[in-house]
């Protein structure tokens, strides 16, 4: 059984007058673990200053070591500027500590400092953390959360080229908290893909041509954006603490030896996302754990989506295309009905029935993509008839808009502004509502949800989506 690590030690930093001594500042060493590494050289100025002045009015903590030197504790700060300030001596409080303590009471004095660098805040849990003190002990003892420490202590994580950028002040500490959970190559993407992000303004974009496009720094949220699009997480990644019911959800399932598999919203595998590997593509897959109006089966799986929105969230879902006829009842009737028509004309016509086969497959890919064009094209005219229906229509509590604003959505390019009326923003929420189900239908992906579209469209807002479709797009001759 491993040893229990020491209490932590309480240590008053100012006593009573008669509680130091001076001590002779060639005898005087600063700790080599101390984790701040950075001086504010403005601050550590006015210190100076002030010491010149007035002295060292608070004394520093040390312990002795051998041969008449001392060691610093707390106080570093006061120690340089009175070094700078050429004085002899310095009032000190000597304490009897071995390496363990001394160690843990320098630590903790200088992490409850505020002025403490992101980064030196890392090393300090971090060597508290190789002493066998936990997390949550460190935590209760800081005044912070666990995820809090950890974060802290995964900022080390960090490319040497982004710590020296993080120091320099380039980004905050809540760029560097989503960075650190990066692979470094993927550190290093998001720092150099200036197409659609920077973390920082450049100093040399003040020399710009006027006419020139500039890129303006960049918001933690589009960080996180960008990281949830560009890069790939397994569950070997996950972060504990930001995907808890993940790896809750994926520990069940591998217990219960159920199928876990990649997926993605996307219908297109991201270029950074090529592995190798399968994942399988949102056409390809349907919720299925009775959430958000989802359907459940006894044929589902556990889907963990490895990049683009959600990434990182684990859910039920339904891949079975050739069995489940509860999610994908119309693809194998449609299936059924090919079949049929192939072997009818293959008896008829003598034909190969695999080169009919193909045939039809191609003759339906052709015409779901005119039919996906279509709808494309027609996108614009179905929001603008469904934004339309909404702010005309009824915005009480107990209306048709109600009614939608029980679904989570996010739309991030709103028909229906906000406004500044309870009921415009209950006609704002209603459109996001339904729009977050039906807008990867309106724009001609998710064939298999037309029918949920148009039947939505005509319940709550009297639309018949198929006659924009006709009219916005029509039948090329």
């Amino acid at each position: 059984m491993s040893a229990q690590p020491k209490p932590i030690v309480t240590v008053t930093v100012q006593p009573p007058a008669a509680a130091f001594e001076w001590i002779p500042i060639g005898q005087v060493r600063e700790h080599p673990a101390n984790p701040r590494k950075n001086f504010d050289k403005e601050q550590l100025a006015d210190l100076i200053k002030s010491v010149k002045e007035a002295g060292v009015l608070n004394p520093l903590l040390v312990r002795p070591l051998p041969v008449s030197n001392f060691q610093i504790l707390a106080g570093h700060r006061r120690f340089r500027a009175a070094k700078a300030a050429g004085l002899e001596s310095v009032p000190a409080i000597v304490r009897e500590l071995d390496d363990d303590a001394a160690m843990e009471v320098m630590l903790i004095d200088n992490l409850q400092r505020s002025n403490l660098h992101p980064l030196e805040e890392a090393e300090g849990y971090t060597q508290l953390l190789a002493a066998k003190y936990g997390a949550a002990r460190i935590a209760e003892r800081m005044g912070r959360s666990v995820k809090y420490v950890y974060d802290r202590v995964k900022l080390l994580s960090l490319t040497k080229e982004l710590q020296k950028l993080f120091l320099a002040g380039e980004f905050t500490a809540g760029h560097a908290v989503i960075l650190a959970r990066l692979k470094s190559a993927d550190q290093k993407r998001a720092l150099e893909d200036e197409r659609e992000y920077r973390l920082f303004t450049p100093e040399e974009e003040d020399e710009l041509p006027a006419d020139h496009e500039s890129r303006k720094a960049r918001s933690v949220r589009e960080l996180q954006a960008w990281v949830d699009k560009h890069t790939k997480v397994e569950v070997k990644d996950l972060n504990p603490m930001l995907f808890p019911e993940t790896l809750q959800t994926i520990a069940a399932a591998t217990a219960h030896e159920e199928k876990v598999v990649r997926i993605t919203h996307d219908d297109i595998t991201p270029e950074e996302a090529r592995d190798g590997q399968k994942i399988i593509l949102g056409r390809s897959w349907k919720r299925a754990d009775g959430e958000k109006g989802s359907k459940q089966c006894d044929r589902s799986v556990i889907g963990m989506v490895v990049i683009g929105a959600g990434r990182g969230q684990a859910l039920r879902v339904c891949i079975d295309k050739k069995r489940c006829t509860v999610h994908w009842g119309d693809l194998i009737k449609a299936a059924k009905k090919r079949e049929k028509a192939v072997t009818k004309e293959a008896a008829t016509t003598g034909q190969n029935r695999e080169d009919l086969a193909r045939r039809k497959e191609k003759e339906e890919h052709a015409r779901e993509e005119a039919t996906r064009a279509r709808w494309m094209k027609a996108a614009p005219a179905i929001c603008a008839a469904i934004a339309g229906a909404i702010r005309d229509s009824n915005a009480t509590a107990k209306g048709p808009l109600a009614e939608l604003l029980n679904v989570e959505t996010k739309s991030p390019h709103p028909m229906v502004p906000p406004g500044k009326t309870a009921e415009d923003l209950v006609r704002h929420l209603a459109y996001e509502a339904f729009m977050d189900h039906h807008l990867d239908v309106v724009w001609g992906f998710h064939a298999y949800d037309r029918k949920s579209l148009q039947a939505g469209a005509k319940e709550h807002f009297g639309i018949d989506v198929q006659k924009i479709v006709d009219q916005a797009a029509p039948h090329e001759p």
